[in-house]
């Protein structure tokens, strides 16, 4: 038999063998870095859970815990939302959040037009959804402030109208270092 043939059937089995080691151990590590990503996701999401039922049930109708949130341009943060239903039937509701204004750190005032970039961009929720009487929904907006914008406190109103009648309101405040 062939001496070279063997020694080439060797190596190749060698290399193979080392790359599943190697893919292996990358899989490993990037299952143990999300999953404790997922688990710190997963108690911040229950600690505004908790604050948004205890809004709903004090009767509140809109709830946003925590309306002002300091955000690094580059970041992200999540804000939630929790709406219940109090009229007496199954009910169509829209969030519509749209920036009100930019304060800038010297206090002077930017409205949305006077900005070469659109901060309602960098949000994402869901915008519309159906509930049954008593029933509650809780909201993610997920808000990532890119690089290079403007700092200051970006104010934008958080409305929710049920059958496109105003339901009700809230203002929500990111502050950009």
């Amino acid at each position: 038999m062939n001496k070279r043939a063997i020694e080439l059937s060797i190596n190749f089995l060698v290399v193979v063998i080392i790359s599943m080691v190697i893919l292996s151990t990358g899989i490993l590590l990037i299952k143990r870095y999300f999953g404790v990503a997922e688990e710190i996701k997963t108690q911040l999401d229950e600690q505004t859970i908790a604050h948004i039922e205890e809004l709903l049930d004090q009767g509140d109708i809109v709830a946003m815990p925590l309306k002002r949130k300091t955000i690094e341009s580059g970041n992200s943060d999540i804000f939630g939302l929790g709406v219940i239903n109090i009229n007496e039937a199954n009910t169509f509701f829209n969030v519509n959040i749209a920036l009100s204004k930019l304060v800038k750190e010297d206090k002077t005032t930017l409205n949305p037009a006077d900005l070469n970039y659109n901060p309602e961009d960098w949000l994402l929720y869901e915008k519309s959804f159906n509930l049954e009487f008593k029933e509650n929904k809780k909201i993610a907006i997920r808000l990532a402030v890119p690089d290079g914008v403007y700092q200051g406190t970006y104010i934008y109103d958080v409305e929710v109208l049920a059958n496109n009648n105003r339901y009700g309101f809230t203002k929500m405040y990111v502050v950009v270092p």
